[in-house]
């Protein structure tokens, strides 16, 4: 004889849809919370499509409460960029295979603010470059330096599929270890 319980629980709700929008863990109208540790996935629902986060507000605590995308379907997908404080980290749309994007959002035991807040959209990849035989810059141009929290990603496609693509660095000046 023994005794025993059942629990039941409901898991929780998948994330948001294409075309929502989504609010760090304080919801639309109040600050995140102290401790906060949030992650969503976001995949296209049609295949071939690729998701697109766009930052429409973000505040956060500078370098203590933490956005961080992944390109791909987990934390341990590779990096987009960690955002935190002021700089809206803008538009990221995801180059994995299978077009899903990762959210993490981390805070710590003190000091919150507003958040932020995203578009979640999703659609065809945009075209590769094709830019063979030209010379590219990052988002500075070609005379003026790059901003902070950048997120870039470029794919350059050869003409032909015989091809191959091959880039000659002939300036390369980035804060070491961070950029």
């Amino acid at each position: 004889n023994g005794t025993f319980s059942i629990c039941a629980y409901a898991p929780p709700p998948p994330p948001p849809a294409c075309g929502s929008t989504v609010y760090d863990p304080g919801g639309a109208a109040a600050d995140y919370a102290n401790g906060a540790n949030f992650t969503a996935t976001y995949c296209p629902t049609t295949a071939g499509d690729v998701v697109t986060i766009n930052f429409t507000a973000f505040i956060t605590e500078a370098g203590f409460d933490i956005v961080t995308i992944y390109n791909g379907p987990t934390t341990a997908s590779p990096i987009f960029g960690t955002y935190s404080g002021t700089t809206n980290p803008g538009s990221i749309t995801s180059t994995a295979v299978g077009g899903c994007l990762t959210l993490t959002f981390t805070s710590d035991a003190s000091i919150t603010y507003p958040g932020w807040t995203a578009n979640i959209t999703c659609g065809t990849p945009p075209p590769p470059v094709n830019a063979c035989g030209t010379t590219v810059y990052d988002t500075g141009g070609s005379g003026g330096n790059y901003t902070n929290n950048q997120n870039y990603i470029v794919t350059y496609c050869p003409v032909s599929p015989t091809h191959v693509v091959t880039l000659n660095f002939t300036a390369f000046n980035t804060e070491a270890g961070l950029d």
